[in-house]
């Protein structure tokens, strides 16, 4: 199975890049095809400008967005690994969403009808600096899941399988990052073995 992980955090060191080496190593033993988008090491451009309408209405694709259509289309699974600014994902990948779906969408579809990556599967895992307890109460992960999920991957024709939040990792104990670890082991090889032969 062909799975591809985009990755928004710019820290090397961070928890978010933790989990993503957990996902890439128990992905590959079980023999699964990872390929790893880290947009901040790529040096993604995110801001959709001018030319890009002007791309479109030239009916051309810059190169570095075709790549980008290349891997969404090749991929049966796609996670999406993001800590939490301001109640919602980083910039940078909030536009990678904006320029790469601009192209897709509106050279295939301009009405955005159907859903151009239905049949795929999207599983998000997001970090919080934030208590649960703060969050909950303020219903503030039931927004940001139903926005993320429903609003842009479900919208777009992901069939997203879970959104798995980690609350406040860098002032956890150690042994309290190990076990979210161990979930994210769990949970990769439980989706992606469950996966493995569903047509797309």
């Amino acid at each position: 199975m062909n799975v591809l992980v985009i990755l928004a955090h710019p820290n090397l060191e961070s928890f978010n890049h933790a989990i993503v080496k957990t996902l890439e190593a128990n992905l590959v033993a079980r023999g699964h095809e990872v390929i790893i988008r880290d947009l901040y090491q790529m040096n993604f451009q995110p801001v959709l400008e001018k030319r890009d309408f002007d791309c479109l209405h030239e009916n051309t694709i810059p190169s570095e967005i075709q790549h980008e259509h290349e891997l969404l289309e090749g991929a049966d699974l796609v996670f999406f690994v993001h800590p939490t600014w301001w109640m919602g994902m980083p910039a940078i990948l909030k536009g990678y969403i904006d320029r790469v779906m601009f192209y897709m969408f509106s050279r295939k579809d301009p009405l955005y009808q159907g859903g151009h990556l239905k049949g795929k599967y999207a599983y998000v895992i997001q970090t919080t600096g934030a208590k649960e307890e703060t969050l909950q109460s303020a219903r503030l992960v039931d927004s940001m899941q139903f926005i993320q999920d429903v609003g842009i991957l479900e919208f777009i024709g992901f069939k997203v399988l879970d959104h798995k939040f980690f609350f406040d990792p860098s002032t956890a104990s150690e042994g309290t990052r190990e076990s979210m670890l161990l979930e994210v082991k769990e949970a990769c090889h439980q989706i992606a073995d469950a996966l493995v032969g569903i047509p797309s």
